[in-house]
């Protein structure tokens, strides 16, 4: 009976909360509502990140090569770029359009909504060890006395970070790199015996028995310490079912099993990145509806 009484409770709730904080104009009612937290981070990887938000603006392609130089080239004629050495255009152009990309995110859009600061440590291509590593640099600094909200966004189970070299550290490898010619734009030749290495560490770690599940466990486990110790409130989205099974012990707090199925309902880029502002806002209202 408890149980039944809770599902209506938050179904009264879902519908105060539609009403009057989040009415048909969009504008969240910031009168009627005293906000338990001052700032929101969040950790992830692409899918907050507003990755393929805006690539309708970009001449046509087909690969992700072909996409980075129309990258390239619609910043040449917007920027109005003068003829530098072809490895800053590109540094340029990939830091504009990346700043670009995350004003359409959807943690862009909650911090627009709520009007508190909301820290954006995703990263595309990240791995559930980027976020730990962004994190553990984030609470580094913190102020003990902000009131924090901590949104993690977890990436698949077999993305990894593995140490390219000095200069570049630790570089994202996804299952679909691990087979092609480039790993996240280190495509030239004289990178060809420093990724293939990386590859290389790439399939030994996912085919070894065991080795992935027991990495993400453990990573998982210790953002969620790491939140207990500083006292600060976690919420976590999961990509799919196998993830969500892990967080059993760790009583996680969680809005989202199955991000892989909810992203399924909205418009997808070239790259199966969801777009359109249905995404954004829909992400907002789960987030309010949930978290506050």
């Amino acid at each position: 009976m408890e149980a039944e009484w809770n599902v209506i409770f938050r179904f009264i709730w879902s519908c105060y909360f539609s009403k009057y904080f989040w009415p048909a104009d969009g504008h969240l009612n910031m009168s009627v509502l005293d906000l338990p937290y001052n700032e929101i981070v969040v950790t992830g990887c692409s899918y907050s990140c507003g990755t393929e938000m805006n690539d309708h603006l970009l001449p046509k392609f087909g690969s992700e090569d072909e996409r980075r130089t129309a990258v390239w080239k619609w910043c040449m004629k917007n920027l109005k770029l003068k003829s530098k050495k072809i490895e800053d255009l590109e540094d340029i152009s990939n830091s504009y359009w990346s700043k670009l990309e995350r004003q359409n995110s959807w943690p862009a859009l909650l911090q627009k909504k709520l009007n508190i600061p909301v820290t954006n440590l995703s990263k595309i291509g990240a791995s559930i060890g980027h976020s730990l590593i962004t994190y553990l640099e984030f609470l580094k600094n913190v102020d003990k006395d902000k009131k924090i909200l901590t949104i993690h966004q977890l990436p698949y189970m077999a993305r990894m970070h593995i140490r390219f070299d000095e200069e570049h550290g630790r570089i994202p490898v996804l299952p679909l790199h691990a087979d092609s010619k480039s790993t996240f734009g280190f495509a030239r030749e004289h990178f060809r015996e420093k990724i293939n290495r990386v590859h290389g560490i790439y399939k030994h770690r996912v085919t070894s028995k065991g080795y992935v599940k027991k990495h993400y466990w453990k990573v998982l486990n210790r953002l969620h310490t790491l939140s207990t110790k500083n006292l600060i409130k976690n919420f976590y989205i999961f990509p799919g079912p196998e993830e969500t099974l892990m967080s059993t012990s760790l009583e996680c707090n969680i809005l989202l099993k199955d991000f892989t199925d909810f992203r399924s309902n909205y418009p997808k880029g070239k790259f199966r990145h969801p777009i359109g502002p249905a995404f954004n806002t829909d992400m907002c209202k789960i987030i309010m509806s949930t978290c506050f």
